[in-house]
């Protein structure tokens, strides 16, 4: 089929679309919506939120479905290589071709980039209809744009703060219940948050909603981190709701992969997307189960995150600060005044060759600090020169 537009044209056009803001509120999308038929109706979706875990959590359910020979739709953000990889049907990303053509069903409308890309995915899924679709929330929950949906379960993972400056939340409460709004009627709800279980509790008695206790996964979990037990324990007990036998939901979780966390690309090479304390803190957590002599860190961050915390964190014996492709990216030199010890290696990629320079057989280099920055790194060892959006979601 032709276009009147190439691929890369539409990826330039998406990322035009950025400039219209991060305008949060439901509006816009639920009036597309209705100009094609509400396709978000029509779909079994598991709706998922939280500040840390989401993509974890969103992998292994896929996986345990799939193990039970469903097939599987999932809608993620960021993209880390390949800007399909946000809408996938049992891991097989969305082609070029059904991407462009559905971009030409929606180039007219008004919608923000993150509106757009989630309505191009309701579009698609509806075409296709998968048994079920995972949506990942972007950002909170309750004004996002794919909380027109209806979905029949909703999962809350681990919640600590982050995106302050765009949800004007500013307490673990406050984002909580920002988060909380993908509560809906006819839904289960399952969380792993204590620290406002009661706050969750009473949502869900006035949307009467039942709220499914969860708890630490003990099988086998693929994922490394201890973390990750949590965020299996959601997948596991999602599973057993929608009626997965114990064995297909120990296969999924034993066999899950999830690129960019806690992912070990070399021997020696570890790279994590953690942007937040919350995330900074598990990886901490998963370096004190490692045996090594040196810690090289290649650190890069986006703006309005706390790096003077995340370094304080971090048990680094060199530093080497380098900067993902996007405009929201810290300049290097602004942590380098902040930091005694350092140096500054802008290229990712070139960071990264510079720690294999100082390390020896016994060392460990971790890549950390934005999923923006292990993207950039991943596309350059793949020889790839795509540009990541300039967008938080």
């Amino acid at each position: 089929m032709n276009y009147n537009i190439t691929y890369s044209e539409m990826i330039d056009h998406l990322y035009a679309l950025g400039k219209r803001g991060n305008d949060l509120g439901l509006e816009r999308m639920e009036r597309v919506a209705s100009q094609f038929n509400n396709p978000e109706h029509g779909l079994r979706v598991i709706h998922i939120a939280g500040t840390n875990g989401k993509g974890s959590t969103v992998a292994m359910l896929a996986q345990v479905l799939q193990e039970a020979g469903y097939s599987v739709g999932t809608y993620t953000s960021p993209h880390l290589v390949d800007f399909r990889e946000r809408i996938q049907i049992n891991g097989k990303m969305i082609s070029k071709d059904d991407f462009l053509r559905i971009f030409e069903q929606l180039k007219e409308t008004d919608l923000t980039f993150f509106e757009f890309i989630t309505m191009l995915a309701f579009l698609y899924f509806q075409e296709k209809k998968p048994d079920f679709v995972l949506l990942e929330v972007g950002c909170g929950g309750e004004l996002d744009a794919t909380n027109i949906c209806i979905p029949e379960i909703s999962v809350l993972t681990r919640i600590s703060l982050d995106h302050q400056e765009f949800l004007g939340c500013f307490t673990l409460e406050d984002i909580a219940k920002t988060k909380s709004g993908i509560i809906k009627k006819a839904s289960v709800f399952t969380c792993n948050e204590e620290n406002i279980l009661d706050m969750i509790k009473e949502k869900c008695k006035q949307q009467k909603v039942n709220l499914v206790a969860t708890h630490d996964y003990h099988g086998d979990v693929s994922l490394k981190g201890e973390f990750q037990r949590e965020n299996a324990g959601l997948a596991s007990v999602v599973g057993k709701f929608l009626g997965v036998s114990d064995e297909n939901i120990q296969k999924g979780i034993a066999n899950t992969k999830w690129i960019g966390r806690i992912d070990w690309i070399e021997d020696n090479v570890l790279i994590d997307g953690a942007h937040n304390e919350a995330g900074i803190g598990a990886l901490v957590d998963y370096l004190k189960t490692l045996e090594y002599d040196k810690l090289v860190v290649v650190f890069g961050v986006c703006e309005n995150k706390d790096y003077k915390k995340f370094l304080e964190l971090l048990p680094y014996d060199k530093l080497i600060l380098s900067k993902a492709g996007l405009d929201r990216a810290v300049d290097p030199k602004e942590i380098q005044k902040e930091i005694d010890i350092c140096e500054i290696v802008v290229n990712p990629k070139d960071a990264l060759d510079r720690a294999k320079e100082l390390v020896g057989e016994k060392d460990l280099i971790l890549v950390t600090g934005s999923l923006y920055l292990i993207g950039d790194l991943l596309k350059q060892l793949a020889g790839r020169e795509d540009r990541v959006v300039n967008e938080f979601v």
